[in-house]
């Protein structure tokens, strides 16, 4: 699947609406009528709900498709409480009190050299900002994932989570005199890497008000499907996700002390984050605390009484005590049963489990709850050719290609005409 580093600066258009925001590459044009866009296409990378997937999830490696089309594996907060996570190889700082937004004297000097000071239109400086952070010639950062660091961090070190990302984006932007402010998107699912895994978290970015109109600014490393509007979250919150997701870090390099440090930190700056409540109790329940982590789970399930991992990781908890859980069990199904991410997680574990034909399936289901999402048709069109079933796949390719735009749909198209090719 094509994914291009790439900056979109919607403006006024129709990208802050999750349909749209979903595509915010592909429907660039449409951002901003009659100009061209710079950059910046949405990914998912850790936010919320990726503080789950570090500790209460589970993932695994599907088989290669027979073309390069995702048709995934999984890390899904809401349905394993099995202790498996994406490698967090960036050391968790066991301190929380340095500024994540801190700026350190030699980058604001290589800012001045640059030029991000210079007067100008909001909009140009914006544009030169965005460069700035992406390019070779400045400073060049990647996205790769669980890679939460400070502003200050991520310059020197050239690659960022969209945690990073964003505290990076947000302490330039203000220092130029920007208006920028945080976003979240509650839920998103993301293909990372080798575009066969599938996770599902939260996603932030930034928003910036640019000649008195919003523009999204968002860091490009792969696809994502949301299926809610970003909204503006506050520098606390921001923060808090911050320490939550360094805490998720710390746990999986099993330093449980700092774990505990960073998770303190976030709840002092957020403490109506659900994830952050059930990440705490998988804390609990790692050092054997299961009082304290059912307490955790309770106080998260009191604040979101839907929130997936808290509801998974109870029922395990739960269960190991011999306890009836079939009322936990009937809402965590009614949650599944209104989520449409749902299928999709559960086609990624049965191609784990080389059950592709309920795989097609579940892709089958998710394309009924959600028919416009092109790497949906590309996943089951890679199942169908996998199952031998070309006339399918090439149905699937043609949906894929019909619901993108731009270099998506060019690519969708040639993987189409290869394949009719080979007949």
């Amino acid at each position: 699947m094509p994914s291009p580093r790439a900056t979109v600066l919607c403006i006024d258009g129709p990208c802050p609406q999750a349909a749209a925001y979903a595509r915010m590459r592909m429907a660039r044009d449409a951002c901003s009528p009659g100009r061209r866009n710079t950059a910046l296409q949405c990914v998912a990378a850790k936010a919320a709900l990726v503080l789950c997937l570090f500790l209460a999830a589970a993932q695994v490696t599907a088989a290669s498709p027979p073309m390069p089309l995702s048709t995934g594996s999984t890390t899904d907060a809401s349905l394993s409480s099995a202790q498996h996570a994406p490698a967090a190889s960036a050391t968790a700082s066991s301190g929380a009190s340095e500024d994540p937004l801190f700026l350190p004297a030699e980058l604001r000097a290589r800012m001045r050299d640059t030029g991000l000071y210079a007067p100008g239109p909001e909009r140009h400086r914006l544009q030169r900002l965005v460069a700035f952070i992406e390019d070779d010639t400045g400073l060049g950062v990647r996205y790769r994932e669980a890679a939460t660091a400070s502003a200050a961090e991520v310059a020197a070190r050239r690659e960022a989570d969209c945690v990073g990302f964003t505290l990076l984006f947000l302490a330039m932007a203000r220092e130029i005199g920007l208006r920028a402010q945080p976003q979240r998107i509650a839920h998103v699912l993301s293909w990372q890497g080798d575009a066969r895994t599938v996770y599902r978290s939260g996603h932030v970015n930034a928003r910036v008000r640019i000649d008195g109109r919003l523009a999204t600014v968002d860091f490009a490393a792969d696809g994502l499907i949301a299926n809610d509007p970003p909204r503006a979250i506050d520098d606390a919150q921001l923060l808090a996700q911050y320490h939550g997701n360094l805490a998720m870090q710390a746990l999986a390099l099993g330093d449980a002390a700092v774990a505990a440090s960073h998770l303190r930190a976030a709840l002092r700056l957020n403490p109506h984050d659900a994830s952050l409540w059930s990440n705490l109790g998988v804390l609990h329940a790692r050092l054997r605390q299961a009082q304290a982590a059912e307490s955790a789970y309770l106080r998260a399930l009191a604040l979101e009484p839907a929130q997936p991992a808290a509801l998974a990781n109870l029922i395990a908890l739960r269960e190991a005590r011999g306890e009836d859980v079939s009322a936990l069990a009937r809402r965590l199904a009614a949650s599944q049963a209104r989520d449409p991410f749902h299928p999709v997680l559960q086609a990624a574990r049965a191609i784990a489990l080389g059950d592709d034909a309920a795989a097609i399936g579940h892709y089958r289901e998710a394309i009924r709850r959600m028919p416009r999402q092109p790497r949906l048709h590309a996943a089951l069109a890679a199942l169908y050719l996998r199952a031998g079933e070309r006339r399918q796949a090439l149905a699937a390719l043609g949906e894929a290609a019909r619901w993108s735009e731009g270099t998506d749909r060019a690519w969708y198209r040639a993987q189409r005409e290869a394949l009719e090719a080979e007949r």
